[in-house]
């Protein structure tokens, strides 16, 4: 192999190998833009997950509670008596 072809070879596989690179930054340009709209979209939802977080805490009972309380066989359904519209 004389040096000539080595040269040619060398351009060959640098050639490729810069196209490989633009081609990768190319990928992580557009993953970078789909992480920043999945990031955007995320943060919208910061504001009714807090509002579901208060209306839960206003509530007053925990999800942990309701399970203990179904295992004891206690209900948090309160029925009031009604009058039977039937004479």
């Amino acid at each position: 192999m004389d040096k000539r072809q080595f040269e040619e070879q060398r351009q060959e596989l640098l050639v490729k190998a810069f196209a490989g690179l633009d081609q990768m930054k190319n990928n992580l340009d557009i993953l970078n833009r789909n992480i920043d709209v999945i990031n955007a979209i995320g943060s919208q939802f910061k504001a009714p997950a807090l509002l579901w977080d208060s209306f839960h805490k206003a509530l007053g009972t925990s999800e942990e509670e309701n399970i203990q309380d179904e295992k004891k066989g206690v209900s948090h359904i309160k029925l009031s008596p009604t009058k039977s519209s039937f004479t």
